[in-house]
């Protein structure tokens, strides 16, 4: 099981800190504020399921998508 770091990412609406849990090894995530199909499928992955979305909320409500590979 990968050992996940707690840390912070600017909101893309407000930019607003929120608080965000990735694996340690993660490299370039990349925020969005909608669910991106262009980036559902390139991180589609290779089968390898190092490549991952998850959805966290800003202290405001709004929506973050942060794709990211580890």
């Amino acid at each position: 099981m990968e050992s996940l770091t707690r840390g912070s990412m600017a909101c893309p609406v407000c930019g607003t800190e929120a608080s965000v849990g990735l694996p340690r090894s993660t490299t370039d995530p990349i925020v969005t504020s909608e669910p991106s199909p262009d980036l559902d499928a390139a991180y589609a992955g290779d089968g390898s399921g190092r490549q991952k979305r998850r959805q966290f909320r800003c202290p405001n409500g709004h929506s973050l998508y942060v794709y990211f590979e580890f």
